[in-house]
């Protein structure tokens, strides 16, 4: 039962954090390529993260939907350099500041139903 219990706490840390591991786990459950720089779209929406990260290796990406998650932040996302669409609605997002100002070829940027009570350049 030791065992068990220590499982179980490890796949409660698992489900809100944002790992390399999971990534790929949900890309093939998803039917998306497990090579990351391979894959332009990333459908990570009702999973449960809690912060954006370790997505490092998803060089080529131009659409991430995170929709219904839990992240307070936009955080580690300014290399996604051909970024077009970015689908937050439905977090716990406060406050948009400079992360958005690097991803030059973003056309596409969903916020609502956030808890957004300010804007930084």
């Amino acid at each position: 039962s030791c065992c068990i219990m220590s499982a179980g706490v490890t796949q409660d840390d698992e489900t809100a954090s944002m790992t390399a591991k999971r990534l790929i786990k949900i890309c093939r459950k998803k039917g998306l390529y497990e090579t990351p720089e391979y894959n332009d779209s990333l459908f990570l929406n009702y999973e449960g993260f809690n912060a954006i990260k370790n997505l490092e290796p998803y060089i080529n990406m131009k659409s991430l939907f995170l929709e219904g998650n839990v992240i307070a932040k936009i955080e580690n996302i300014s290399h996604l350099k051909h970024l077009r669409g970015l689908y937050l609605q439905k977090n716990i997002i406060t406050a948009i500041g400079k992360e958005l100002n690097n991803l030059t070829e973003l056309t596409s940027l969903d916020l609502g139903n956030n808890e957004i009570s300010s804007i930084k350049e």
